[in-house]
């Protein structure tokens, strides 16, 4: 049986898991597993994280991929970029251990 092209050997599951792997990055998924779009001052709370740490967190997220932004007056709105990121998500969360 072969694998779905997705699943080929050429995909870099590694580098989800850096993105993955930041605490303050993960918070920031966990926030918006729920389908809120969420303002970044709003995430930057929910990391625990200065705003100025947020924005270089939420970027990164951004070019991976992940979330979407989208501008609202003089504020930028976040979500997760699709059902698929939730579904990945929600997958690592059941298989994560508890937090200590």
């Amino acid at each position: 049986m072969s694998e779905p092209d997705h699943l080929a050997g050429d995909t870099n599951l590694a580098a989800v898991g850096a993105l993955l792997s930041e605490p303050a990055r993960a918070k920031v998924l966990l926030a918006l597993t729920d389908g809120r779009s969420l303002a970044a001052s709003v995430l930057a709370s929910e990391a625990g994280v200065a705003p100025s740490t947020a924005s270089h967190h939420l970027a990164r997220l951004v070019d991976a991929g992940l979330i979407s932004a989208t501008t609202r007056g003089r504020h930028r709105y976040f979500a997760l970029a699709g059902p698929q990121v939730a579904e990945l998500i929600e997958a690592v969360a059941r298989v994560a251990p508890p937090q200590p």
